[in-house]
């Protein structure tokens, strides 16, 4: 019998955020929240294919852009946890859903993998030193 470690059939994914803006179905507003998403493991292999996708897409024509950033959302297997069924549960999104979202809302999705691709490092605060480097010492 093989045996196949449940971790071999699993993609690693990286976590992020992003603005997300929609229509409150209890409120009938317009709102713009910060949502989790994850999608998978970056690989430089992935980001050129990414890049890739938008430079093979590169148009002035909404409809053009929109189904690349589609391509590209469907590509990184966006999800978030923010985005659920009727019944609570995580929603796993489809292409034809991104399609039905307006191009501002899959730009705000692309925008947040790419903002989120690779690790930001916190900027080091600066070092101070009183001394000058300029300044010799007499001999």
């Amino acid at each position: 019998m093989i045996k196949i470690p449940i971790s071999s059939l699993l993609a690693e994914r990286r976590d992020g955020k992003t603005l997300f803006t929609y229509l409150d179905p209890e409120t009938s507003e317009v709102r713009t929240e910060e949502i989790p998403i994850s999608f998978l493991k970056p690989t430089e292999a992935l980001w050129d294919e990414l890049c890739a996708m938008e430079e093979a897409a590169k148009s002035d024509d909404d409809e053009a852009r929109k189904e690349s950033m589609v391509r590209q959302l469907i590509r990184v297997e966006i999800q978030s946890a923010a985005i659920v069924e009727d019944d609570g549960r995580p929603h796993n999104i489809t292409g034809d859903e991104l399609r039905r979202l307006d191009l501002m809302q899959v730009g705000q999705l692309l925008g947040g993998v790419k903002s989120s691709f690779f690790l930001q490092t916190p900027a080091k605060p600066q070092e101070t030193n009183s001394r000058s480097t300029s300044a010799q010492t007499a001999g």
